[in-house]
């Protein structure tokens, strides 16, 4: 008893000393000197603040040190910083252009961060504040969240870091908009820009109906239709047949170097990239063809390896293995499609053939994952059919083919048609209605020669 009370004495003792130390070291040192900032704005509560602390084009790294001493953290003393957990921020700058989880394009992006700080400039942390961010124009356009180029963002303990592509690149300076709830005004930040372009080549628009021929394919783009201030529905035709044109563009993209689906509609000229698609009666030249089999169809709940391959148009293409019904195979995460009339559940990370089921699984790589594949079985029921797939990271896709053989098959053909990629652009101006709807927001008359617009040189 009398051992434990020494030890409490002496654990008081040394915690009094190291406090008055530390108490004694922050009124001679003080608290280390604020980080420099590029500006700032009051939040709605009147008592934080919100800082821009780094902006900059590419890749940004911020670490921060809680200056206070350990011991002045763990006792809240007088003269220190509130303590304020900290994760370090690493963004690469770059932001990916995907569409159906391809990664198209990387691109640059403007890279940003933000720090609260309390009345009295410490950094703080407000719990449950997520805010978002847009870019203005001068033309009263606004950049915000685009579904093909963002990135995560970081938020953790009073911290709001990003990066955003597209962003005006024409002003040389930038307006911020952060919005810190729905109800409130957002927080107006003006910034010098780091990705200004004061000089720009600009394109010349061309007139609709536009053709342009890509390969052997003749495409022609006859309108544009406005479905929301921030869509437009292109019509086209395709003169291929057994071909047709994916709906609606991949990305559009200026010639300020922005690259998304929401561009500013003041720009001169817009580019449209389009994808074609081969449908089941597409034909395909012998080189693009690969007949495999027959296979001998495995029994019920078999799974046969095989490491067939065949390189078409810089495609490798891999059979990797055939199962009868009933087989289990989780060794790989797939979509597929079941047979009509079968059991089978779809499910993500597994393929469970629980009844008559039978499929083939095929593996298709490349080096920048272009292609398209057309499948075709020869004694099983289901004929022509473009099997679902599942993307094995960037350059790769893995196929299921499930196929429902007929009563008495022992064997299966299958037939693999591989096809390049084939890309359509086009430079079009951006419809008036977009403009417009903009004008009007800003109580402006609208007019394609409005301040705000401009017009290719």
């Amino acid at each position: 008893m009398l051992a434990l009370r020494r030890f409490g004495w002496m654990f008081l003792a040394v915690v009094t000393f190291a406090g008055v130390l530390a108490v004694v070291v922050g009124f001679t040192r003080g608290p280390a000197a604020p980080e420099p900032f590029l500006v700032e704005a009051h939040l709605t509560d009147s008592v934080h603040r919100l800082r821009l602390l780094k902006l900059q084009a590419g890749a940004l790294d911020y670490d921060w040190q809680d200056p206070a001493p350990p011991i002045a953290r763990a006792l809240s003393l007088p003269g220190y910083p509130r303590h304020v957990p900290f994760v370090p921020v690493h963004l690469p700058g770059r932001v990916k252009v995907d569409h159906w989880g391809r990664t198209h394009r990387d691109v640059e992006g403007l890279s940003f961060l933000f720090r609260i700080v309390d009345e009295q400039g410490r950094y703080d942390d407000l719990p449950g504040w997520f805010p978002t961010i847009e870019f203005e124009e001068s033309t009263g356009f606004r950049f915000s969240v685009d579904a093909v180029g963002v990135a995560a963002d970081h938020r953790h303990w009073g911290v709001f870091a990003g990066t955003r592509a597209p962003i005006p690149r024409r002003e040389p300076n930038l307006t911020m908009l952060v919005q810190q709830s729905p109800d409130a005004s957002p927080l107006r930040f003006e910034v010098p820009n780091p990705m200004h372009r004061p000089e720009i080549r600009e394109w010349m628009p061309q007139p609709l109906p536009i053709t342009v021929q890509t390969g052997p394919h003749a495409v022609t783009l006859r309108s544009l239709v406005v479905r929301s201030p921030t869509q437009i529905e292109p019509q086209f035709e395709l003169s291929t047949p057994g071909w047709h044109v994916d709906p609606g563009f991949l990305w559009l993209e200026d010639a300020t170097g922005n690259i998304g689906q929401s561009l500013s509609p003041f720009e001169p000229a817009w580019k449209g990239v389009a994808r074609l698609m081969p449908l089941d009666a597409a034909e395909a030249a012998p080189e693009e063809t690969w007949v495999i089999g027959p296979l001998r169809i495995p029994a019920p709940g078999e799974v046969v390896p095989l490491r067939e391959e065949r390189v078409i148009h810089g495609v490798t293409l891999t059979l990797e293995s055939i199962s009868g019904g009933g087989a289990d195979d989780r060794s790989e995460t797939a979509s597929v499609e079941p047979p009509e009339g079968s059991h089978t559940r779809v499910m993500q990370g597994a393929v469970e053939a629980l009844q008559s089921a039978p499929h083939i699984k095929l593996l298709a790589s490349s080096a920048d994952g272009a292609f398209h594949l057309l499948l075709r079985m020869t004694g099983a029921s289901r004929g022509w059919k473009t099997a679902r797939e599942s993307r094995v990271g960037p350059t790769q896709k893995r196929t299921v083919l499930l196929f429902d053989p007929p009563e008495g098959a022992d064997e299966v053909t299958l037939e693999v048609v591989c096809f390049p990629e084939s890309m359509a652009e086009f430079v079009f101006e951006p419809p008036q209605e977009l403009r417009d709807t903009v004008l009007r927001s800003l109580d402006r008359p609208g007019s394609g020669t409005e301040p705000g617009s401009r017009t290719a040189d």
